[in-house]
């Protein structure tokens, strides 16, 4: 998807059964929805009744500029995902720093995608770095290691203190308690892969329609609330 991306915004988009569209998309849907009128000879469609029909965005594309309205996240094209390069709400401004921080915190560069809309958008980075990335989630940035009975940031900074000893008189069992190390130490990158699944099903419901991706992101959800701070 990356690469077929066209990086020009259209002057005109249209909006048709809650998706947008760049213009040619646009008009190469109202062709097809004119070839099936020509052939409505019976008119089982009974268009000719409806004149407010060809008013409606659920039933006809709609056209305007873009430069009308704002959105809380860049818009796409949703058959060719062309950039449609509208203006973006100051939540829409925050959406896209926060997944840039998040980008650039979890793999070290920021995606073609997202930085497309930094460019585009003339947005700064510099005013979020990894504490603030820190403050965000609540927990100390990974990635965290198992080193003997500690768990660290990197090679210096202790997390945690994994008990060598149990609570009760049983003889704790080492092979679990190494797993529960490794399980914890985790923690971060399963954090941050779980947030990641979730942008992506929203990605693509916002191209496709909503909740028209098959993986549902409740569970996901679920796990990351309870792992953050009330």
């Amino acid at each position: 998807m990356e690469n077929a991306i066209n990086w020009n915004p259209p002057a005109t988009l249209y909006i048709y059964q809650a998706d947008l569209y760049c213009k040619p998309c646009g008009d190469a849907t109202i062709e097809q929805l004119n070839e099936a009128l020509d052939k409505d000879i019976h008119g089982t469609l009974d268009w000719s009744n409806s004149p407010d029909l060809y008013e409606d965005s659920d039933s006809w594309p709609q056209a305007y500029p873009k430069w009308e309205g704002e959105s809380d996240s860049p818009d796409h094209c949703a058959q060719c995902h062309r950039f449609l390069g509208r203006h973006l709400t100051p939540d829409g401004v925050a959406y896209v720093q926060d997944l840039a921080a998040f980008e650039l915190d979890r793999d070290g560069v920021i995606g073609e995608i997202v930085q497309g809309w930094l460019d585009y958008y003339g947005i700064d980075l510099d005013s979020i770095d990894g504490e603030e990335m820190k403050n965000m989630t609540g927990h100390t940035p990974g990635p965290w290691e198992v080193t003997g009975p500690n768990i660290r940031q990197g090679e210096t900074r202790a997390l945690l203190f994994v008990q060598e000893k149990p609570f009760a008189d049983a003889e704790p069992d080492p092979d679990e308690q190494a797993a529960n190390a490794q399980l914890i130490a985790a923690a971060p990158e399963m954090y941050a892969a779980l947030v990641d699944l979730i942008e992506q099903i929203e990605a693509y419901d916002r191209l496709h329609g909503p909740d028209s991706c098959p993986i549902s992101p409740d569970a996901a959800r679920a796990a990351i609330a309870k792992a953050e701070l009330d």
